[in-house]
């Protein structure tokens, strides 16, 4: 049976374990702060390791899952890595285009499994889009809007620039993933708002002064493909959206459950009927897809799973530009 070490024992590693208990594998738990560690390994019913580097020097654990804030993520994939560990870490890849070109680097060297959780690619929604885009239903796309809002309000350092928070890295890197996937590299990016519009926030009780961005709005160019995208952390419900249109028809998807998936055609092609074609995709657990998906990656021993570095190394290089243009305004 693989064993899997988690680093980092905040919510989201709790989302980890509970995908964890429904596949074949053994958990451990490690974190600097021992308590946290040591509490969810107790409600959870894991072994817990004193330390983080206990994870990493251990023989038997061939998997690292890296759920500590973002501006470790550099340091904590190479380490990983250099002790011959496959590593899936929780996105975004890492805070900077110069350290996902490290980390690529590290991955090469290593030959092992390196998987980011950008988890809408596992989506059956936006799986049924690509496919909807591969095999040109809807005929060529020219034009898309994209759209990922919330409220935030988890964490404080979420809110703070100097911790690597913002809404760039929590929320926007989702929709850039699945541009990249869709449509490949972008060829331009333009941005419209960057903005804080919350600059005081209620998390857990307490006022935050929050100095990171809460609301971008980008105008970007995927080949031949001009998209609107939009991403804040000031929408009450979170929501999430899509839309894509082509020569041939109309996509419109979410992966919100109760929200339809509509592929709508001018003139028929394969199984879609002209007019609108409606699907309803119930509620999945994302966490237990992508984690299912890096334990056969490294089973299997093929190293081409659906999240490539060489994807999370573009969504960087998109990240990169719009800073530089962000710091121009």
């Amino acid at each position: 049976m693989l064993k899997i070490g988690i680093l980092g024992c905040g919510k989201i590693a709790e989302r980890h374990i509970l995908a964890y208990r429904r596949l074949p594998v053994e958990v451990v738990v490690a974190d600097l702060d021992e308590d946290a560690a040591r509490s969810m390994a107790s409600q959870y019913e894991l072994t817990v390791l004193k330390h983080p580097d206990d994870v990493l020097d251990d023989p038997d654990i061939a998997a690292v899952d890296v759920c500590v804030p973002t501006p470790y993520h550099r340091d904590v994939i190479i380490q990983a890595l250099e002790h011959g560990k496959h590593v899936f870490c929780e996105k975004p890849l890492c805070r900077t285009l110069d350290e996902a070109r490290e980390i690529k680097q590290a991955a090469e060297s290593s030959n092992n499994v390196l998987m980011v959780g950008y988890l809408q690619r596992f989506h059956p929604a936006f799986q049924l889009v690509k496919e909807v885009l591969d095999d040109r239903i809807v005929g060529k796309p020219y034009l898309a809007l994209s759209r990922v809002g919330g409220r935030g309000d988890h964490a404080s350092w979420k809110h703070r620039a100097d911790s690597g928070g913002g809404v760039i890295l929590e929320m926007l890197v989702h929709k850039l993933d699945q541009l990249v996937w869709f449509f490949g590299p972008a060829n331009r990016v333009d941005v419209l708002v960057y903005d804080t519009l919350l600059p005081t926030r209620t998390i857990e009780g307490q006022q935050v002064q929050a100095d990171a961005e809460d609301l971008v709005s980008l105008d970007l160019q995927f080949g031949g493909v001009r998209v609107l995208c939009e991403a804040d952390f000031v929408t009450p419900s979170y929501m999430d959206h899509l839309e894509i249109q082509g020569d041939n028809g109309s996509i419109f998807s979410s992966m919100l459950h109760f929200m339809p998936t509509v592929i709508h055609t001018k003139e028929r092609r394969g199984i879609y009927s002209q007019g609108s074609n409606f699907y309803n995709f119930p509620m999945v657990n994302l966490f237990e897809l992508e984690l299912s998906h890096f334990i056969e990656t490294i089973e299997s021993g093929h190293r081409n799973n659906i999240n490539s570095l060489e994807d999370s190394l573009h969504v960087m290089e998109i990240v990169d530009q719009i800073r530089q243009h962000a710091g121009k305004r």
